[in-house]
């Protein structure tokens, strides 16, 4: 799986990379799907409305192979 480090656009797929807080609900290799922004630094997501700020998350890059 490919990644990059930036921040993610409303219906792109990211990974967890880095868990901030132990208290967040989501784990290194988690994958979801961004469903809106707030502000410049947290994401939510599709799957139960996680929300994970920018500094966890690398974008999952669609493979060309897979089109």
């Amino acid at each position: 799986m490919k990644t990059a480090k930036r921040q993610a656009e409303v219906g792109e797929k990211i990974v967890i990379v880095k868990k901030l807080y132990a208290f967040e609900p989501h784990k290194v290799g988690d994958i979801f799907t961004v469903q809106w922004r707030e502000d410049f630094e947290l994401i939510h997501t599709e799957e139960g409305g996680v929300i994970i700020f920018d500094e966890e998350y690398e974008v999952i890059l669609e493979d060309e192979n897979e089109q």
